[in-house]
């Protein structure tokens, strides 16, 4: 059974390393981007709490649609390997002012 992994982390947490050290193994497929996200997000902001739909999905209806990008972008095709892993990063926090 094929598996999809999403790993988040900030700037320089050495994601790029992970992904590199991933990748030599044959059976994974480690990338720094994917259309999934992308998919998810659009679909969440047609059917999300800011959308004029948002009364027609319930919590488990926008878990369902979700969870089928998800499958048929693992079905489908576009990751050959077993194992995916797609990182994202994301941004880092804002810094505290420093005390004087």
């Amino acid at each position: 059974m094929k598996q999809l992994h999403f790993i988040s982390g900030l700037p320089r947490s050495g994601s790029t390393l992970l992904s590199g050290i991933l990748t030599q193994n044959p059976n994974v497929h480690a990338a720094m981007s994917s259309p999934v996200a992308s998919l998810i997000n659009g679909c969440l902001e047609q059917i999300g709490a800011g959308s004029e739909f948002y009364s027609f999905f319930d919590e488990k209806k926008r878990k369902t649609i979700c969870s089928a990008l998800v499958l048929g972008v693992i079905d489908g095709g576009i990751y050959k390997a077993e194992v995916t892993i797609v990182f994202n990063e994301g941004t880092p926090p804002p810094r505290r002012p420093s005390r004087p």
